[in-house]
């Protein structure tokens, strides 16, 4: 997949559903990864994720994408990844409500 900015030349990234996927397992493997940053670049998958549904679901020729991409989310929801995240996530967002 490639990302175009302000008319520059198109450069590689990971596609939003893999970098997601990789923030969660990390997440939940790597004890290192486990800190603000970890979680914050875990909730920035999310919204990039978010955003690229939306761009999705915007065209109509690609909605049959949204609902593979749908899919595979709600897999990764129900791994022991997912799961971990979740909670990580709830606990950090409750903890920052509370300060």
């Amino acid at each position: 997949m490639s990302l175009e900015i302000d008319n520059n030349r198109p450069v590689p990234v990971l596609h939003p559903l893999l970098v997601l996927e990789s923030r969660c397992i990390n997440l939940e493997r790597l004890s290192g990864k486990r800190h603000s940053n970890g979680i914050t670049q875990a909730r920035v998958a999310c919204v990039v994720v978010e955003n690229y549904l939306s761009n999705c679901l915007s065209s109509p020729g690609r909605h049959r994408e949204v609902l593979n991409a749908t899919k595979r989310i709600a897999g990764l929801a129900q791994t022991s990844a997912g799961v971990f995240v979740a909670a990580v996530v709830r606990l950090a967002t409750s903890h920052r409500e509370s300060c």
